[in-house]
Order: C-alpha cells, then sequence, then structure tokens
C-alpha cells in the first residue's frame, strides 16, 4: 500500500487519504441536497479520523504551541527517517498509552525562533525548548491536564532533536513532586531514549520505552502515598 500526506498534513495509507475520499464520490448534474450533505458529513469525519490518529506535521515548535491539540499526541517536523505508517500507529499508541504526553520529533531545530510573554526571543534549540517548556503549558490547553487520581497537572513532553542528536523531556507538578522533573532527565530519565538511539536509531523504542518507563515510576509513586495514606488511616 502506497502511504502519502494528506493535504492537512496527516499521514494516512492511501487508500484511507481525505484525497481518495473526495474521490469516492463525484458530484453528478442529478446529485440530490441530501446526497452532497451525506458527502460533506463523511468527508468531516474522514478528516477528523486522520487527524486523531496521525503524525502531524509542523513547520516549528510554535506550530505545535498554537495547534496543540488534546487529543493529538505526536508533532514531526521534517523528515525524521520513520515511515508515516509507523508514526501513524505511535500517535495510536499515545492516544491509548499516554494521553497527556506530547511528543514532538524534529529532523533540525534549524530556523526555530520563539518570542517569549516577556519579550525575550530564542533561537535554534533554546527556542524549541522555551517554547515547549513553558510556551505550551502557559499557551494552550496543555497546562490544564490532570492526573485522575491526585488531581496534580500531570502532562508531560519528550522532544528529539535528530540532527543535533539531542533529547529534552518536561514534567508538570505530578512528576516533579516525585522525583520526575526534568532535573532527573539527564543521566536518569533519559537512559532509555539514549540507548534506543544508540543501538540502532530506533526512534518509536525511544518514545515508547521513555514514555512507558516515566509512567510507571510516577504510578508507582502515587500508589505508594495511597498504601501509606490508608495504613495512618
Amino acid at each position: 500500500m502506497v502511504e502519502i500526506p494528506c493535504p492537512w498534513g496527516c499521514y494516512r495509507p492511501q487508500s484511507l487519504s481525505c484525497k481518495n475520499m473526495f474521490r469516492a464520490f463525484p458530484f453528478t448534474s442529478r446529485t440530490t441536497f441530501f446526497i452532497q450533505a451525506i458527502h460533506a458529513v463523511l468527508v468531516l469525519v474522514c478528516c477528523q479520523l486522520a487527524g486523531a490518529q496521525s503524525a502531524r506535521a509542523v513547520k516549528s515548535a510554535q506550530d505545535v504551541v498554537e495547534n496543540f491539540a488534546v487529543d493529538q499526541h505526536l508533532y514531526v517536523k521534517g523528515d525524521v527517517g520513520v515511515a508515516p505508517q509507523q508514526l501513524a500507529d505511535l500517535e495510536s499508541w499515545l492516544a491509548t498509552n499516554a494521553p497527556h504526553w506530547t511528543v514532538v520529533l524534529l529532523e533540525h531545530a534549524g530556523n526555530e525562533f520563539y518570542i517569549a510573554q516577556d519579550g525575550r526571543s530564542f533561537n535554534g534549540m533554546d527556542a524549541v525548548e522555551y517554547a515547549l517548556g513553558h510556551g505550551l503549558a502557559n499557551r494552550s490547553p496543555f497546562g490544564t491536564l490532570e492526573h485522575p487520581e491526585t488531581g496534580e497537572t500531570d502532562a508531560a513532553v519528550f522532544v528529539l532533536f535528530l540532527r543535533e542528536r539531542k533529547f529534552s523531556y518536561y514534567g508538570s507538578d505530578a512528576q516533579d513532586r516525585r522525583g520526575l522533573g526534568e532535573s532527573r532527565w539527564v543521566g536518569e530519565l533519559d537512559r532509555n531514549a539514549r540507548s534506543a538511539m544508540q543501538n540502532g536509531g530506533r526512534i518509536i523504542d525511544a518514545v515508547k520505552n521513555t514514555v512507558t518507563d516515566i509512567n510507571r515510576r510516577l504510578q508507582a509513586a502515587i500508589e505508594e502515598e495511597q498504601r501509606q495514606a490508608a495504613a495512618r488511616q
């Protein structure tokens, strides 16, 4: 099956692309208003499903901030060497296993530029890290995502710079309060990502193993707190 990018920036197999959906319902001179309405609804549903199940192509980290959606988890800038279907599968995996995570894969940080709310400007990787580490939480619904058991904010970001060979990570209150914040990233929480990339450049594994490990540690810490609270009662 040939895979092509949808005109809206999503990645879908050709047989399911929005473009082919248009072709599947050609209009004729005898087309009724009812059929036209059904066609419009089907196209809308197709595009919504594609957006919900596919990686979103972006031009910069600022695009992520401006177009963030709680049901979109994977954003890709440039060519990171991963097949479109694999990216779509990763988006689906994140939606199921890590709905409060945002993953951004960048071919490079070139041409990145970001202006903070206080007027400071950033370039390159600094621009990406500030946009996703600060701007995303302050300028989008990302900062409102909460852990269902504790009510703490728990949204997290994983960033991979392919050309620069660098990773970044940002957690929220739930992670920070349990020793799983940015201060523990280098040399500890980044081990899974580094291992996957150093052993075959396995980007998908770098994402999945990192997310799984941090989520597992977070849930274990919360469950331990709950056991201790129950024991004191």
